[in-house]
């Protein structure tokens, strides 16, 4: 993962996926919400045409999912301090 552009209320990156040939760009947004912060989390990518990378990208959710939400988990352990 590189973090691409930084500001005080988004984060942009580029996360890459070398041994499947793949690569990806997200977005993490925070703004004020309902009775707190709102934090807004998306991810796109382009998988082409290859039906093998099209097969592996349904289950990249289940192979960064993990990683990300232990993530948002410290992220709110911290803000909420």
């Amino acid at each position: 993962m590189t973090i691409t552009e930084i500001s005080a209320s988004k984060v942009t990156y580029r996360l890459e996926f070398p041994d499947m040939g793949m690569q990806s760009t997200g977005t993490m947004e925070v703004a004020p919400g309902a009775g707190g912060v709102r934090l807004r989390w998306a991810d796109s990518g382009d998988l082409g045409l290859n039906p093998m990378s099209r097969w592996g990208g349904l289950f990249l959710d289940k192979m960064i999912g993990p990683d990300f939400e232990r993530g948002l988990a410290n992220l709110k352990r911290r803000i909420e301090r």
